[in-house]
């Protein structure tokens, strides 16, 4: 965490916190390297402002050094194998909570050479093939260049793969989209249940209210089953607010 970086790490390290928008407070030209791990792996929306970005608060020639998911994630993460030609960059998870980790993103080479290659040279590109549940490495060099997001995001208008990519894309977040509503009609079922439970303990609660003269005169049996009762329908109730 940051807070363990600061009391651990620092000096030499200044560890701050950023927002998910790109934005750094750094001027331009102010890194000689930026080492990104664990970080466009989870970028679904923001990629292009955080390259940007990075490009921006880089020296001239400066270095990003950035993992990614590839071929050794593959079947981990997407349950499938590796298929160069049908992954450019192929979210999923793309509703998954921060706190949960949030997007995992996938990378091809080749479409990582198209986009990333338009602010950067390719220095190297390592994707430690053969390593399962390892990351990727690229080494980028800063190019002398002025782009915006749009030209980040343009997609190459020759290269078929970028459509096969789209296309595999769609399905995988259709059939993950399907998932999710098979589980949010469970979690639905579960709670009409629970409150058909709530019901049936209120109703009793209300019968042993009306109940004269108690069950076992002067031994509290009513008012003690009646407190039962209440306490599992606040827990039900509880529970239920959690789901939610």
């Amino acid at each position: 965490s940051i807070a363990w970086m600061r009391e651990h790490l620092s000096p030499p390290f200044h560890p701050f916190v950023v927002e998910e928008a790109p934005g750094l407070p750094q001027s331009d030209d102010f890194f000689d390297v930026v080492w990104a791990t664990s970080v466009f792996t989870h970028l679904s929306d923001n990629w292009s402002g955080w390259l940007l970005e990075l490009h921006r608060a880089l020296r001239p020639g400066g270095y990003l050094i950035s993992t990614f998911l590839g071929v050794n994630m593959s079947e981990i993460l997407l349950g499938e194998e590796w298929d160069e030609d049908r992954i450019g960059m192929n979210v999923v998870g793309a509703a998954r909570p921060w706190s949960e980790g949030g997007p995992s993103v996938f990378h091809s080479e080749w479409w990582l050479r198209s986009h990333w290659g338009r602010a950067f040279e390719v220095d190297q590109f390592l994707p430690n093939a053969g390593s399962p549940g390892t990351h990727g490495i690229i080494v980028l060099r800063k190019k002398p260049v002025s782009l915006t997001i749009a030209d980040l995001e343009r997609l190459e208008a020759d290269e078929p793969r970028e459509l096969a990519a789209l296309v595999h894309n769609l399905r995988q977040l259709h059939a993950e989209d399907g998932r999710v509503r098979h589980l949010l009609n469970e979690s639905r079922q579960r709670e009409a249940a629970s409150e058909q439970r709530i019901a049936a303990l209120e109703q009793r609660v209300a019968e042993l209210q009306q109940a004269d003269p108690p069950v076992g005169p002067g031994s509290g049996l009513v008012p003690e089953l009646r407190a039962r009762l209440e306490d599992g329908a606040r827990t039900l109730r509880s529970r239920i607010a959690q789901r939610r």
